[in-house]
């Protein structure tokens, strides 16, 4: 029972801070990657923050679930919303105006957008990311498995 309590409760940290730590860094990617700017902005309007961070918990809870390894999902859905916040800044920088969800269905006119951010890429930057990529996912595969199956559910 304790065991079982304290895995929940392990579950519920984690995310918590990995949601606090995407909201933080969605907001540093928006205020054009100024620390100052940002940690202003929080203490300015907490409640925002906390409410986007409450939504990124609910995404990092929903990823949880449909792949069932915490530190996994974790990481996944971090690297997502990191990648989703530097495209914002990159295009925030280039054409002065936010990323929108219409911004994604260009994905299928790739060939087309690929010279447009051909210079804000480099070779070094993507190995640089591959290789992170890799060690983060070799050192979530050393971490303990901690799961929990979706007929378990909440009931103490």
């Amino acid at each position: 029972m304790f065991l079982k309590v304290s895995k929940y409760i392990y579950i519920l940290w984690l995310l918590s801070i990995f949601s606090l730590f995407s909201s933080y860094y969605l907001e540093y990617f928006q205020s054009l990657q100024d620390s100052l700017t940002t940690f202003r902005w929080i203490l300015g309007d907490i409640s925002i923050y906390l409410a986007g961070a409450l939504y990124l918990f609910l995404i990092y809870l929903i990823m949880f679930t449909l792949i069932g390894n915490i530190h996994l999902s974790s990481v996944l859905t971090t690297i997502s919303i990191l990648a989703i916040g530097i495209v914002h800044f990159t295009k925030l920088s280039v054409r002065v105006e936010p990323l929108y969800p219409t911004d994604f269905s260009h994905v299928t006119q790739i060939k087309d957008v690929i010279p447009m951010i051909s210079e804000y890429l480099s070779i070094n930057k993507l190995i640089i990311f591959f290789i992170s990529l890799i060690i983060i996912l070799y050192f979530v595969k050393l971490l303990p498995k901690i799961k929990i199956r979706l007929w378990e559910g909440l009931s103490f």
